[in-house]
């Protein structure tokens, strides 16, 4: 693996800890997490149920990335943390969005994911909406803020 993939991994696997560490969660009211695109975080969601699959299709304990002994503990860590992040009393799943019709397309569909992973969204901040101000003689940007304003 190599890349922005691997980053995110690893970023999601440092969240997953801060999220189930109960020394950091006894010194701190809230932990924040902003994710990547929508999909990129749906899958890492998912990642413990392939574990599973990868684990027990696996018997001999051993992968081409090495011993899978680790790869048992982050899947008892994601697990946690899928397990909080649908607690609705623990977490608060906040949906940024442009204010273009494709942007909250996306949004419907990233809900309906979540929901399907057991972890609901629950607010919607619509980010980066062009001021009226703007607009001014550029007809682009007219397009754009009357596109916004539907």
């Amino acid at each position: 693996m190599s890349g922005a993939c691997t980053v995110e991994i690893a970023a999601f696997g440092e969240f997953t800890e801060l999220l189930t560490d109960k020394r950091v969660l006894s010194e701190f009211d809230h932990v924040l997490f902003d994710t990547a695109p929508t999909g990129h975080t749906i899958r890492l969601l998912s990642l413990p149920g392939a574990w599973s699959s990868f684990i027990n299709d696996n018997p001999q304990g051993a992968s081409c990335l090495g011993p899978l002994a680790g790869l048992e503990k982050q899947k008892g860590q994601y697990e946690e943390s899928v397990k909080i992040l649908s607690d609705p009393y623990k977490a608060r799943l906040v949906l940024v969005a442009r204010g273009q019709e494709s942007s909250l397309q996306e949004v419907l569909r990233t809900a309906s994911e979540l929901r399907m992973a057991g972890v609901a969204s629950g607010y919607l901040v619509i980010n980066g909406l062009l001021p009226q101000s703007e607009v001014k003689d550029d007809p682009l940007a007219l397009a754009i803020y009357q596109s916004e304003l539907r």
